[in-house]
């Protein structure tokens, strides 16, 4: 595959080419908000849905001078995955990349600042293989003992960020104790249940779907298809606070995300629980109806 496109700040140019001054704040802040695109037969899916997030995020981050629009930002994505989707097999899909900072920081190299923020986006082929073993056995996931959600009152969880030093922290302490088998779920200050760095997790227990509480939790796209999936297949959906406690036992514990859509964890700490069960292949069969597409075959192929 030839090198693909990128977008930055008016321009489309090869993906190598595209980059951030030093002096930009999404470096020297890691003032970025971002959002994480997958396309179905290479068209985007649930556009409307993440556009708003990452307009949301934009304007709850308070970036100055931000002037653009739902249908800019809507015919740049749709001219890249254009144009990046030209040499790529039919059975394949992209992932795109839209972020924002709110631009140069003049005084880290001794200049006046420009006041225009930085926007950018990029794609790359969905690497179905980084999903494959999670769909076929189940994701592991531990709470670490060090590490916490960001405080709300520090971090709105409104905005989807690039500010992820907790998660990195995370995911070597889990990984010092599962040998790299793991990825963190974290608590927040209160211990309850929040998120995944790539998901959100979801917990089954007979006829009801359990979530953490909406203002807890990154407002998650794939969380609210699986929601509207609800009355197809017979389940009730709740928000609650939710400890470590609550999900022994359940029937089910599922991640959902854009990537990969839905996936069970098998492991949470030291607890195990069913895999691959028929709520989620009822959810997922609902799922690939309404995307027109086969998640968990693309992962699974070859």
């Amino acid at each position: 595959m030839s090198e693909s496109f990128a977008y930055l700040n008016g321009s489309y140019l090869p993906l190598s080419q595209a980059a951030l001054p030093l002096h930009d704040a999404g470096f020297v802040m890691g003032a970025t908000v971002v959002d994480f695109v997958r396309t179905f037969r290479h068209q985007l899916d649930s556009w409307p849905a993440h556009l708003a997030r990452f307009q949301n995020s934009v304007k709850e981050a308070g970036f100055p001078n931000w002037n653009h629009t739902d249908q800019e930002l809507t015919a740049i994505a749709r001219e890249l995955v254009r144009r990046n989707v030209a040499h790529l097999p039919a059975a394949h899909d992209l992932a795109l990349i839209l972020f924002a900072t709110p631009g140069r920081i003049g005084y880290y190299v001794g200049e006046p600042d420009d006041g225009q923020p930085t926007l950018g986006m990029h794609t790359f082929p969905l690497p179905f293989e980084r999903y494959r073993g999670m769909i076929q056995n189940g994701a592991w996931l531990r709470v670490p003992d060090l590490i916490e959600a960001l405080p709300m009152t520090s971090v709105p969880v409104q905005i989807k960020h690039r500010s992820r030093m907790h998660w990195w922290l995370a995911e070597r302490e889990v990984a010092s104790l599962d040998r790299g088998a793991s990825k963190p779920l974290l608590l927040n200050e209160a211990g309850h249940i929040t998120e995944t760095s790539f998901a959100n997790i979801v917990i089954i227990k007979g006829d009801t779907m359990f979530s953490p509480t909406h203002d807890t939790i990154l407002p998650g796209i794939s969380l609210q298809t699986l929601k509207d999936l609800f009355p197809e297949v017979g389940l009730t959906f709740c928000e609650r606070d939710l400890s470590i406690k609550d999900c022994y036992p359940a029937d089910d514990v599922l991640l959902c995300g854009t990537a990969f859509c839905l996936a069970s964890v098998r492991q949470l700490n030291d607890t195990t629980f069913p895999v691959n069960g028929d709520v989620l292949t009822t959810l997922i069969q609902a799922w690939n109806a309404g995307v027109g597409g086969d998640s968990h075959g693309q992962s699974l192929d070859p």
